[in-house]
């Protein structure tokens, strides 16, 4: 089945003076669509205003979006552009967010840069033009994400993705942390190097999504940024976070729950899940034994005190699902360590700082201890 190509409107005319640069971009922009149409929608129209400034100020730059839909329910009605194409695509089924912006990859093929967007974000009309200008002045860039504000708030929501060795991702985004280095470009702009980058949004190019295995399609949400984050840093390559660029983030917009997610599928079976797969791919040796039980019995005891927190049994039911759902898929998990370059030890990220060493991990747990359960 191919995309349908439809067209949106005209975005405000930029005052901006044009910027050109030697040959043609392709820009490929995968927006996942689920549940509500119409955040999906407000979504969209963000991207087409920032995708219309962006190609007034650089004109070599041409921008596809493709919406892929979760929810084989949305509407295409009244939708038509002039600044670039929107194309739709059902699968069918629900793939998740990772499973979908790994279809979105394939039929973006002719792409030489994407975007992967969770449709609960709102972009600021420069939000793309920040972005693209701030890639092009870091040739060691492995993915780039924005700053991300929560939505009607000033509150940071997202400095990049900070993570712990043993917890395998555990996503610190919005937690109180130090960033690793914070610099500014020849251009202006300001740039804030973190170890990875959050998956609600962010900017690759296609060479190195190929490159580097991009994410496993059956992570199918959460964690998945974490995955690629790792998998970017072992390959060599530095994520950022381009602080100039901006978008508003609706937290637990199509997961309800802000720090802890209130249905215990998501927290107890995918968060657990794809913690200890992503162990599993990554580590090596006598660490890969020590990380996992670690992150096993971590796990294990989360969902044990969110069990007795609720006053139900059904995190660890869905604990002890994913764990059956991990012994299960041995032959898949060799396949994806083997997608995993290691130039760099993942042990040596301990020593040089950029991610989280264990009591550190847990003392901010139990700084925020009170809120997780709001």
């Amino acid at each position: 089945m191919e995309p349908q190509k439809v067209e949106f409107f005209d975005a405000a005319p930029s005052t901006t003076e044009n910027m050109v640069y030697a040959g043609e971009e392709m820009l490929g922009i995968a927006l996942i669509h689920f549940g509500n149409q119409v955040r999906t929608r407000n979504c969209l129209n963000s991207l087409l205003k920032a995708a219309s400034r962006l190609k007034e100020h650089v004109t070599s730059v041409k921008t596809s979006i493709l919406i892929v839909d979760n929810s084989d329910n949305f509407n295409l009605e009244n939708c038509q552009s002039e600044s670039c194409e929107v194309m739709y695509y059902s699968p069918g089924k629900n793939l998740g967010f990772a499973g979908a912006c790994c279809l979105a990859a394939n039929l973006l093929k002719k792409c030489s840069i994407l975007i992967f967007s969770n449709n609960d974000v709102i972009l600021h009309e420069n939000s793309l033009v920040n972005l693209f200008e701030t890639m092009k002045e870091l040739p060691e860039m492995g993915a780039l994400q924005p700053l991300v504000i929560l939505e009607n708030s000033f509150k940071v929501d997202s400095l990049g993705l900070t993570s712990n060795a043993l917890m395998q991702g555990f996503n610190y985004s919005n937690w109180s942390i130090h960033p690793i280095r914070t610099f500014v470009l020849e251009n202006g702009l300001k740039v804030l190097e973190s170890f990875g980058i959050d998956g609600m949004f962010f900017m690759i190019s296609k060479e190195i999504w190929d490159e580097t295995g991009g994410w496993d399609p059956e992570f199918f949400m959460f964690n998945e940024d974490s995955l690629l984050s790792w998998k970017l840093r072992l390959s060599g390559y530095k994520n950022y976070v381009a602080l100039n660029s901006v978008i508003y983030h609706e937290r637990g917009g199509t997961a309800e729950g802000r720090f802890l997610k209130k249905k215990s599928i998501f927290p107890s079976y995918y968060i657990s899940r794809n913690k200890l797969l992503s162990v599993l791919y990554i580590h090596e040796g006598v660490w890969l034994l020590i990380y996992f039980l670690g992150a096993f019995f971590f796990e294990f005891a989360k969902n044990l005190l969110i069990s007795l927190k609720t006053q139900s049994a059904s995190n660890l039911y869905y604990y002890f699902k994913a764990l059956i759902f991990i012994l299960c898929r041995h032959k898949h998990i060799i396949l994806e360590r083997s997608k995993v370059r290691r130039s760099i030890g993942a042990r040596s990220f301990l020593k040089q700082g950029y991610i989280l060493s264990i009591p550190k991990s847990i003392a901010l747990m139990l700084k925020r201890r009170k809120s997780v359960f709001e």
